[in-house]
């Protein structure tokens, strides 16, 4: 019998106490856990499969186009997804567009002819992502440039698996602090 433990309610505060916080965890461990998050900064280069080689004097130094507004709705899409959902600037041919949400700016998208497109977007004070994207760039590079500042792995890998199931090819994603 003597291997029967009671039920916590018939201890002291004192052991009720201890075992609420083996059950459930000291909030000082939880403190603990918060304080090892690794922020880094993430630089992702990628490219749509359907790049297109042009003629002409652009063929000769091997120069591929994109749409790049296409590109540009599912990277809005994914990052939204991933918890960027305030937009800062977005910026073509040096005109700088103010706007608070997607839908506005997906409109925005829908006027815009340029070369290069650049967008801001953040998910707090510390999170943000800047996005360059490029109509015409080298074959061998990559069109498209995102940079994270301060991310968090998970919503990188977020973000990631997104754009794979959109059909964008990641090419280089590398981790810097």
């Amino acid at each position: 019998m003597e291997e029967i433990a009671n039920p916590p309610w018939v201890y002291g505060p004192k052991e009720v106490g201890e075992w609420i916080n083996a059950t459930y965890g000291d909030s000082r461990e939880r403190d603990e856990y918060e304080k090892e998050i690794e922020r880094k900064r993430v630089d992702i280069k990628l490219f749509w499969k359907k790049k297109e080689i042009l003629n002409g004097w652009r063929k000769m130094f091997g120069c591929c186009e994109e749409d790049a507004k296409g590109i540009a709705n599912i990277i809005l899409t994914a990052l939204y997804k991933a918890g960027f959902k305030r937009i800062i600037d977005v910026e073509c041919r040096r005109r700088h567009f103010k706007c608070e949400k997607l839908k506005d700016l997906e409109s925005i998208l829908s006027g815009l002819e340029g070369n290069k497109l650049r967008f801001v977007l953040a998910k707090s004070e510390i999170e943000k992502a800047s996005i360059v994207i490029r109509r015409f760039y080298l074959c061998k590079r990559a069109s498209t440039l995102i940079r994270i500042d301060k991310s968090v792995k998970e919503d990188v890998a977020r973000f990631l698996n997104i754009v794979k199931e959109k059909g964008l090819t990641i090419r280089d994603v590398r981790y810097k602090k």
